[in-house]
C-alpha cells in the first residue's frame, strides 16, 4: 500500500511539472542572425522546423537549431507551434531520419550555444528563452512565443 501511494504521488508530481512546462515558464524567441532580414510568420517557422522549408528566400540552406528535448524552452516551442510535446516532435524528426526522408536535420544544442551559433551563421535559425534573446548580440528576434 505504501509503494502504491508513493508511486501515485510521484506520478502526480511528474504530471504537474509536465503541465507547468507545457503552459508556464518564460516565453521563447525565435532568432536568426542579425544580417538575415527575412520576416517569418509562425506558420513559416513551423514549416522550417517540420522540414517542409529548407532554404531561405535567397536560396541558402537553413541551419536549424533545436534545444534539448527536456529543455523547458523546447517544450514551450513545441506546444505553442505544433500543439504537441517536445518528445513527440523529436520522435517525428527521428522517424524522418530512420526512413531517410529528412531533408534538413536540426542540430540540438543548449540555449547559450544556440545563441552563439546563430550569431555566427547568417543562415541559422533557433529559439532560446526570451530574456536570453534580448541580451544576445548579433541575433534578431523574428518571432516571440509566450
Amino acid at each position: 500500500m505504501k509503494n502504491i501511494l508513493i508511486t501515485a504521488l510521484l506520478w502526480s508530481a511528474i504530471s504537474l511539472v509536465s503541465i507547468q512546462n507545457a503552459v508556464g515558464g518564460e516565453g521563447v524567441a525565435i532568432i536568426v542572425n542579425a544580417s538575415n532580414t527575412q520576416q517569418l510568420s509562425e506558420q513559416e517557422v513551423k514549416n522550417i522546423y517540420a522540414d517542409i522549408v529548407t532554404q531561405w528566400d535567397n536560396g541558402n540552406k537553413i541551419t536549424v537549431f533545436n534545444l534539448y528535448v527536456d529543455d523547458e524552452g523546447r517544450e514551450t516551442f513545441s506546444q505553442k507551434v505544433f500543439g504537441e510535446s517536445a518528445h513527440k516532435q523529436a520522435l517525428a524528426e527521428s522517424n524522418r531520419k530512420i526512413t531517410n526522408t529528412i531533408k534538413n536535420p536540426s542540430k540540438t544544442k543548449s540555449a547559450r550555444l544556440v545563441a552563439k551559433l546563430v550569431a555566427k551563421d547568417p543562415n541559422a535559425i533557433g529559439y532560446i528563452p526570451l530574456s536570453m534573446a534580448r541580451q544576445a548580440t548579433n541575433v534578431r528576434i523574428v518571432l516571440q512565443i509566450d
